[in-house]
Parts: C-alpha cells; sequence; structure tokens
C-alpha cells in the first residue's frame, strides 16, 4: 500500500473511531475497487450496489443494536441520487466525501511539497491519474513527480530515459494522458536536450536518442570535434554532459537494451556522416559509440601494427577486441572475435 491509500485509511478509520457511524458518499466513483477490498478492524463495511433495500437490510441490525456499533457504507453516488433513502443512516452517524484531487494533494505533500503535490491534482482533476497509478507513484528526494513518473513507473530521470529510449512500450500511455510535453521538459532540463513538445513519442525518441549518441561520442573523444559534428547540438553544460554519458554508458552495456542501442546507434551514426579523414587513432581511441567508428578504429589499429607493433597498439586491440570485427593480428597475436559485446556492431 503506497501512500495516497495509507492517508486514505487513516482518514476513513479516524472518522468511524471518532463517529461509529459514517455514511461514505463517492460520486465520482474514485475508490469502487479501494472500497471493495478495505478492512478495518472491528468494522462492518457495507457497500451500494444496486439496491439501496438490499443495502438498508444489511445494516439495520446495526442502526438498532444496543450496543455501539462500527460501521462504514460505501455508496458510490452523489447524495442527491439517493433520494433521502439512508436518511436514517445519515441521521445516526456522519456523511463523508473524499475528493480524490483533495486526497492525493494532502496525501504527497508531506513527500513532495506542495507545488509538486498540487500539480498532480490537477492531473487527478482531467482524467490523467487514478488511484491506483497515484499510489504506486515513487515519491522521495530526488526524483521526478508527475504523470511521466507514474506512466513508465519510475521516478528517477535517469530510469525514465531508458525506458523511453528501450522502445515504443508507454508511447500510448503518454500520448493518452497527454504527457509529451511534461516528457519533453523533463529530458531536455536532465539532459541538455532541445525536444519539442508537440512531437510525437516517436519522433522525441529519435531526436533524443541522437542528441546523447553524439554528446556521449564527442566526449569520449582524445581532440578537437570534427568539423562534421559542428552544426549538431550537442549537451552544454558539465552536469547535462555527464548525465548523457552516463546514460549512453548504460543504455549499451544493459543485455536487455541491446537491441534498442544497436538500432539507434546504427542510425545516427549514419546521421551524422562522419568522415574516416577526420577520424585519426588517438582521437577515436576510447570512443565505443557507433559501429563504424569501431570499424574505422579497427582499420587504423591494424595499419599502425603492421607498419610497427607498439605495446600501446597491442594493449588497445586487446582491450577492444570484444568490439572489433574478426581481423588476423601482426605478430602471432592471432584473431581478434567477430561481433560487439555491447551491441552497437
Amino acid at each position: 500500500m503506497g501512500h495516497v491509500k495509507q492517508y486514505l485509511t487513516s482518514v476513513i478509520s479516524k472518522q468511524v473511531d471518532e463517529k461509529s457511524i459514517v455514511l461514505w458518499y463517492d460520486p465520482e466513483e474514485s475508490y469502487n475497487d479501494f472500497a471493495e477490498s478495505l478492512e478495518l478492524p472491528n468494522t462492518h463495511i457495507a457497500r451500494f450496489s444496486d439496491s439501496f433495500f438490499a443495502l438498508r437490510r444489511e445494516i439495520e441490525p446495526f442502526l438498532s443494536s444496543a450496543e455501539p456499533s462500527r460501521l462504514l457504507v460505501y455508496v458510490p453516488l452523489d447524495e442527491a441520487q439517493t433520494h433521502e433513502a439512508l436518511v436514517e443512516l445519515k441521521a445516526a452517524g456522519c456523511v463523508m466525501t473524499l475528493p480524490l484531487r483533495e486526497v492525493s494533494t494532502l496525501a504527497l505533500t508531506p513527500f513532495m511539497g506542495k507545488l509538486s503535490a498540487t500539480a498532480l491534482g490537477k492531473e487527478v482533476q482531467v482524467g490523467n491519474l487514478d488511484l491506483e497509478e497515484l499510489d504506486n507513484l515513487q515519491v522521495g528526494d530526488g526524483i521526478t513527480k508527475g504523470v511521466v513518473a507514474v506512466i513508465l513507473g519510475s521516478g528517477n530521470g535517469q530510469d525514465i530515459a531508458l525506458k523511453f529510449l528501450a522502445g515504443e512500450k508507454y508511447d500510448a500511455s503518454i500520448t493518452k494522458k497527454n504527457a509529451t510535453a511534461e516528457l519533453a521538459m523533463l529530458l531536455n532540463n536532465g539532459f541538455g536536450s532541445d525536444l519539442l513538445p508537440a512531437n510525437s513519442p516517436s519522433e522525441m525518441r529519435s531526436e533524443f536518442a541522437r542528441h546523447v549518441l553524439a554528446t556521449e561520442f564527442v566526449s569520449s573523444l582524445n581532440g578537437p570535434t570534427p568539423q562534421t559534428l559542428s552544426a549538431v547540438k550537442l549537451a552544454k553544460n558539465a552536469a547535462t554532459k555527464q548525465a548523457c554519458v552516463k546514460l549512453v554508458n548504460e543504455w549499451r552495456n544493459r543485455q536487455d537494451l541491446r537491441e534498442s542501442y544497436a538500432k539507434n546507434a546504427e542510425r545516427v551514426g549514419q546521421q551524422l556522416r562522419l568522415s574516416p579523414e577526420e577520424l585519426s587513432l588517438d582521437l577515436i581511441s576510447e570512443s565505443q559509440t557507433f559501429c563504424r567508428v569501431e570499424t574505422a578504429l579497427w582499420q587504423l589499429v591494424t595499419s599502425a601494427l603492421l607498419t610497427k607493433s607498439t605495446e600501446e597498439l597491442v594493449s588497445l586491440a586487446q582491450e577492444r577486441q570484444s568490439s572489433f570485427p574478426m581481423v588476423p593480428l601482426h605478430r602471432g597475436f592471432g584473431h581478434m572475435p567477430m561481433g560487439n559485446a555491447r551491441g552497437a556492431c
């Protein structure tokens, strides 16, 4: 049980403790499933379904008992719709309504602050969030608070970015809940991208992948950025650059994300049109971003080894052999294995 349900249960329990008999109206039908599973100590919980006569028969023993009864009656209707059918119950106890927007705001304010909790309340009001989604929302320091966090099941910016990059699984929900603007803001703020909220999730993913891959590639270079990339938009400040590098490293090394990384790295590598003439051995010796750059590095290392085998070159070849294609090495070093363990090639 999350924070919202815990808060809701405590409010209801307190009302029953104080009034003994509580009539709970829910005109928005926000709590149908919750009321069905709710349990309170020493309390009978009656739930209206389709007959006030049946409901009255169920609760009559508790109303006529000589001993004080603990009774909660849930009615998923507006009070006006009952046509005074429960007037005796109302007179014997108290009436309670719990709008989900107000409940969520009060429940989450201590964990995320009033501004964020109020913003979530507005999403509840327009129908973007229900009780289950609110209750599953991760809250705490250093996380994102909003509809996107609910949809992707995480409040951590890196986790959200990875899940979004992995594929189209969440696209329909993002669109349905009008969360593209929030997602764009989150990724732009965290990774220095320049995504447009009006774009579809698919378009945003394509642009975001290009941004983080290009930023990580340039960050891996041991020298000036190639002229080919001079017009490419990259993360500008140290924090967003580091966020992109961390994101791409995890994306590349996660076995479950291998296919999505390979697909996007190949596409972005083609789009950037890197010229082999601009890629020197020293410049790209630490880069692992793109398959075509790996190929260029292999060619440069092979050429250099055939000219002169140095300890540095052999060390580099051995370190990177898991990402080089099959090629005979110089002076009896055997063969480099085919394939890329990280999925870039």
